[in-house]
């Protein structure tokens, strides 16, 4: 029996159903049974399928699965059976065959995978651009018929709800440029000027969607340059580096305006003799002279866009500098018609330059030691270090912006990097790293603490923490510097945690060389601390809560009015001194958890949307991160103890503008709440150097205002 009706619910589609009967030679009807099961299969199986694919499947799931045949068997007694109950069975063995599909993963070829709508739409139209779609049987042919590009504008255009997710796409997949060729620019501009209509006004003020969009201008202009500003193939080009440094933002109506007003102003800015000019007219609110100046050039003075740039320059000279020098014709070259480009000079408006206020804490810690001997396969050098260092660099943003941080230019030029890199290049680096090789890193990162006195080694603390989407770690803090020494991820089975444990605890012992002192042990750690790893910490003990270990007694913490208790064994050698120090250490030491959050570019279980699947990579290279920020914090009287958040929100959040000219690069760090405190530090005017930049001289300054 052969079906062309689709059943369509709970995100699936059987497109074909054909159905072969096997009975007895002796049944006394056959025929009669056929029409009886191809009149349940017509009438009641979707019913049926609907109710079991229901609580199979999570309606919030987004990905697409794609299976081109599915052998399902059934053995029952017909006759025995109502139509309800043979439908019921049927739906059930079609659910569990599914399931086992999707267990067994795609093979590309007769089953496919897809996490999202965006991704199938973003691999088919660049198959499309490519000339190879229809010859893959999971793509719909209602196109088929099309010139590629208008195919490709349909499809994008039919679903505007996908096509902001789908531009991320194709620029992550260094797709874009192939499907923008394809398209072509009445095809780019049929997607661009209908895409968005039914998009709501966004939240967004003006000045926040310029600033975004100013931060993703370099990068977009650079995948094709000498192109047009105005052309609606660059305005969909910028549309997704825009998207690709800030995924949260919405795309609304007002994102359009803005995209288009900054082109047409680029657009006018490389007409003029004089734009520094023009620009000051603006920042001034002298609309008439700009106009004047742009007419007397014999340019269209594209008098909606000079009022939307004056409206938001708002007498800010030092914004307006910094639109100029991302707009105009010294920062855009490439995108002229005309003139000569230096590589060596470049000036760009960036959402991250906050990254270089911490580069000199990281030049201390002497980081690029750890970085050099990391022994991770994948990827040849240099762009091994180049890749562990811009990883290091996004954790000290904060996972939540390490997506929208990945390809700025202010942190690729921080790590080293002349062209952006793929967040799936990062993820399959990591996911290259062994148990082995964290561990090799992890005794690196140990003996260059104690080899630089960050860390003394004489009290330890072994700790539980839990983080969403990650679940349970182990860290390992020296408490008298409040240094991560090592971490370890507790996902998988107890004994083996406890193996890498005591492995962890005999390299810590190797590596600091120091046996007085004590270590204290956390509530959640002891149930991964058998006989054999409490006998290779090689210490005293101190435990935080009764009952961890059979025969602990009470002693007494106290410490200007704060009181304590930890538990020992009645054998300890715990001496009077180590008492009193952890007295006053132990208060004020914080819990872990919202430093690993905000550090953690990894997924629940190497989740496939995570940064970094895995686990025990991350975890190795948040101790160094974190060491860093701690270090900034240090410098800051009366901020040593702030949390992680705290610290970029307040000193390295914000817009800043970079100069690059050779060797030098001069940053004006953000405006941010906490600048007098940067101030009171030595920060305005610091200069450095980065040894990877060829030694280039780094200048910080703060805002004027």
């Amino acid at each position: 029996m052969t079906s062309e009706n689709a059943v369509r619910d709970a995100n699936v589609t059987i497109r074909r159903l054909e159905a072969v009967y096997v009975v007895p030679c002796g049944h006394p009807s056959p025929e009669e049974l056929q029409a009886r099961m191809d009149a349940l299969a017509r009438e009641q199986l979707a019913g049926a399928c609907r109710r079991v694919f229901e609580q199979a499947l999570d309606p919030r799931d987004p990905s697409l699965w794609f299976i081109r045949r599915l052998s399902v068997g059934l053995t029952l007694d017909a006759g025995a059976l109502d139509s309800g109950q043979v439908a019921r069975a049927w739906g059930a063995q079609l659910c569990k065959s599914v399931l086992e599909t999707f267990s067994r993963g795609a093979d590309n070829e007769s089953v496919v995978y897809f996490p999202d709508r965006a991704a199938y739409l973003a691999q088919f139209v660049a198959d499309l651009a490519e000339g190879r779609a229809w010859d893959k049987w999971y793509y719909e042919d209602s196109l088929r018929s099309l010139p590629v590009g208008q195919a490709i504008a349909q499809a994008l255009g039919r679903e505007p709800e996908h096509l902001p997710a789908t531009l991320r796409r194709l620029l992550a997949n260094s797709q874009l440029e192939h499907v923008l060729d394809a398209l072509g620019e009445s095809g780019a501009r049929m997607v661009y000027e209908t895409s968005f209509e039914s998009y709501p006004s966004s939240s967004l003020t003006e000045r926040e969607a310029a600033n975004a969009v100013l931060a993703a201008w370099p990068a977009a202009f650079a995948l094709s340059p000498g192109s047009n500003p105005a052309s609606s193939q660059a305005a969909l080009r910028l549309l997704a580096a825009t998207l690709n440094l800030a995924p949260a933002l919405e795309t609304g109506r007002d994102l359009r305006r803005t995209i288009d007003h900054l082109r047409a102003f680029a657009g006018l800015l490389s007409h003029v003799p004089d734009p520094e000019k023009l620009a000051l007219n603006l920042a001034a609110g002298d609309l008439k002279g700009a106009t004047e100046k742009a007419q007397a050039a014999g340019a269209d003075p594209a008098r909606d866009s000079l009022l939307f740039v004056e409206r938001l320059a708002q007498n800010d000279l030092a914004w307006m500098r910094q639109l100029l020098e991302t707009l105009g014709p010294g920062a855009t070259a490439a995108v002229r018609p005309s003139g000569p480009t230096n590589p060596g000079h470049r000036s760009f408006v960036t959402s991250f330059g906050g990254i270089f206020l911490l580069l000199p804490s990281l030049l201390e810690l002497g980081i690029e030691e750890v970085i050099a001997e990391a022994p991770y396969p994948g990827l040849p050098e240099p762009e091994r270090r180049r890749a562990l260092r811009l990883i290091l660099l996004l954790k000290l943003l904060g996972a939540d912006r390490a997506r929208e941080a990945a390809n700025d230019a202010a942190l690729l030029l921080a790590a080293g990097l002349d062209k952006p890199v793929l967040p799936q290049a990062l993820a399959s680096f990591g996911e290259l790293a062994t148990e082995a090789m964290n561990q090799e890193c992890l005794r690196g990162w140990a003996g260059l603490m104690f080899r630089k006195a960050y860390a003394s080694g004489r009290y330890l603390s072994l700790e539980s923490t839990v983080t969403d989407g990650t679940g349970q770690s182990l860290l390992l803090r020296d408490l008298e510097s409040d240094v991560w020494l090592w971490a370890l991820d507790c996902q998988g089975p107890v004994e083996k945690t406890r193996t890498l444990l005591r492995g962890a605890l005999e390299d810590l012992a190797a590596v600091l060389e120091v046996s007085q002192g004590c270590m204290v042990i956390g509530p959640e750690a002891s149930v991964f601390l058998d006989a054999e790893g409490t006998s290779a910490i090689r210490r005293p003990i101190a435990w935080l809560k009764p009952g961890q270990k059979a025969g602990l007694k009470p002693i007494p913490l106290d410490s200007g009015g704060t009181h304590r208790t930890v538990w020992v064994e009645g054998s300890s050698t715990l001496l009077p001194e180590d008492l009193s120090r952890l007295s006053k250490i132990l208060p004020t030491r914080r819990p872990q958890e919202r430093d690993l959050q905000y550090l953690t570019l990894a997924g629940s279980q190497g989740a496939r949307s995570a940064m970094l699947p895995n686990l025990g990579f991350d975890l190795a290279w948040s101790l160094s991160a974190r060491a860093v920020l701690r270090s900034f914090a240090r410098k800051l009287m009366g901020f040593d103890q702030s949390s992680l958040m705290y610290l970029r929100e307040n000193f390295f959040s914000g817009t800043s503008s970079i100069h690059v000219q050779d060797s030098t690069i001069s940053v004006e760090l953000p405006a941010c709440p906490l600048a007098v405190i940067l101030n009171m530090a030595g920060v305005h005017g610091l200069t450095y150097s980065v040894p990877w930049l060829d030694s280039a001289q780094v200048t910080l300054s703060l805002p004027s205002n």
